[in-house]
């Protein structure tokens, strides 16, 4: 339930407005919005003893409002730590190109089939499932992390395999200094 006020929360100061794709001034230090994500998943990470690991350069700007962005981030690493077993690993990972930024959360847990990544990745809602532990989720997460990625012109992927995890990794645009 407090992630989904939180959600919410998140929607109401930045409403999905069209402007937002486009608008170059909302830029956001992806190392921020990391770490702001991870603290906020800090209690569950700790009850499942999960190492959350990350890897890759943080220091980068992306195009997009902080708040937005730490929202999808939040409901990645969230599923990721639902679905993963006690004592797995998830690393959130920066992949930097000179135009994109690629965020990536990936687990070593329970992972899907072929049709529900398939599925996710056409934009579709799956049925909520159970996590690893039988943790009962509310089914919005992914469908809010999709809302706000595509109102921040960002693009999710998803790839998985049963029993050996799953990655989500969120391109975004780069942000660069100048005129």
């Amino acid at each position: 339930a407090e992630r989904i006020v939180d959600n919410l929360t998140s929607l109401g100061q930045n409403p999905l407005e069209d402007e937002l794709r486009e608008d170059a001034r909302h830029f956001a230090a992806v190392s921020d919005v990391v770490q702001a994500a991870t603290e906020s998943v800090r209690n569950e990470v700790a009850v499942k003893h999960v190492n959350l690991k990350t890897a890759g350069g943080f220091d980068v700007l992306v195009k997009g409002q902080a708040p937005m962005l730490v929202a999808v981030v939040r409901n990645l690493l969230a599923n990721a730590v639902k679905f993963s077993q006690a004592g797995g690993a998830v690393t959130v990972r920066c992949d930097v190109t000179p135009d994109t930024v690629a965020l990536s959360v990936r687990d070593e847990g329970l992972g899907m089939d072929a049709e529900t990544a398939d599925r996710l990745n056409r934009g579709e809602r799956v049925p909520t499932t159970p996590g690893s532990e039988g943790e009962i989720g509310a089914g919005v997460g992914l469908s809010v992390a999709r809302a706000f990625a595509d109102a921040l012109g960002a693009q999710l992927a998803f790839a998985s395999e049963p029993g050996a995890g799953s990655t989500v990794t969120m391109r975004m645009r780069r942000h660069r200094e100048g005129p």
